[in-house]
């Protein structure tokens, strides 16, 4: 039987940062409010440029909620949200909650989105070992190891939470994640060697489907942009057949965070993430613990970077 047990440890230290944003300034403002039916809706434009997708322009903005109207206990709510369009056609549309409500003894929070957006595939193991060579369009060629590829993907991951002590949290979670119409977007390419056919022994597309539970300690203030405080989150997700999944492994995870406000209101951060895939069969792409990406370590591209035993 195949055991296969994916990981990843991170230590983000010494994250000396500037809290003046624009949208941390209305997150300091929303907490401070005095909740007389505090209601904002923040935009702004996004534009960007990457090898991968050209021109992107689109918009994100925070929507503020506060469902427990001049109850000064209760943090306001918050949805962000973004899209965007590139010349290359992919589209994300993407949204992220965090709402409160009943005298602050619940919480829900999670993220939903639709992506059509390139990626990587490098492959099982602890090295990105295979190779390929990859003709363009217009004859050149380079020489990866990763293969590129094109999909779509539906997500929906919403959390419950209610209050047991204070400051300390408990609740249930589901995790949906659909990639299809998965598509290379190479011309043409060839493997250089036979250790480089491990690459498509890899699962990638699918449906991912997982009940499971979380546990939040939560002492940020405010929680939108924190200046001190610590949030500490445990995660346990089952997926199984009888959820709809098409694969079964059980993902652990643990994600903490510290602030310290030090000098000239500027905060200290420290983040600390693991996380886990336990399973007898192989662990699709998007499951694996992976580096990279605008969520985590921002600037390296997600993939190259992970760990299985």
């Amino acid at each position: 039987m195949y055991k296969q047990i994916s990981v990843r440890i991170f230590v983000l230290l010494g994250l000396l940062f500037w809290y003046n944003s624009i949208v941390g300034q209305e997150g300091q403002k929303a907490e401070a409010n005095t909740k007389e039916d505090f209601k904002r809706l923040d935009v702004f434009p996004a534009i960007s440029y990457s090898p991968e997708t050209k021109l992107t322009l689109g918009a994100i903005g925070i929507r503020y909620f506060d469902f427990d109207k001049n109850q000064l206990n209760t943090p306001i709510s918050n949805l962000e949200f973004i899209g965007v369009y590139t010349l290359n056609k992919p589209i994300i549309a993407e949204a992220k909650w965090e709402f409160f409500f009943g005298q602050n003894l619940w919480r829900s929070r999670g993220e939903a989105f639709f992506n059509r957006y390139p990626d990587r595939n490098y492959g099982p193991g602890n090295q990105a070992a295979a190779l390929l060579v990859e003709v363009r369009a217009e004859g050149k060629a380079d020489t990866l190891n990763y293969l590129n590829f094109n999909s779509d993907r539906i997500k929906f991951s919403p959390v419950v939470l209610r209050k047991i002590k204070p400051n300390l949290y408990l609740g249930v979670q589901y995790d949906m994640e659909y990639l299809y119409r998965m598509r290379v977007t190479a011309g043409n390419y060839y493997y250089l060697n036979a250790d480089s056919l491990e690459i498509i022994n890899l699962p990638i597309d699918g449906i991912r489907s997982g009940l499971g539970l979380q546990a939040l300690f939560d002492t940020r203030s405010p929680i939108l942009n924190p200046l001190q405080g610590a949030m500490i989150q445990l995660n346990m997700l089952t997926y199984h057949k009888y959820l709809g999944s098409d694969y079964s492994f059980t993902s652990l995870s643990a994600d903490l965070r510290f602030f310290k406000n030090t000098i000239n209101n500027q905060t200290l951060g420290l983040r600390i993430f693991g996380s886990a895939q336990l399973t007898s069969e192989m662990v699709p792409m998007p499951a694996l613990s992976r580096v990279g990406g605008h969520k985590l370590i921002r600037g390296y591209f997600r993939g190259p970077i992970r760990t299985i035993i």
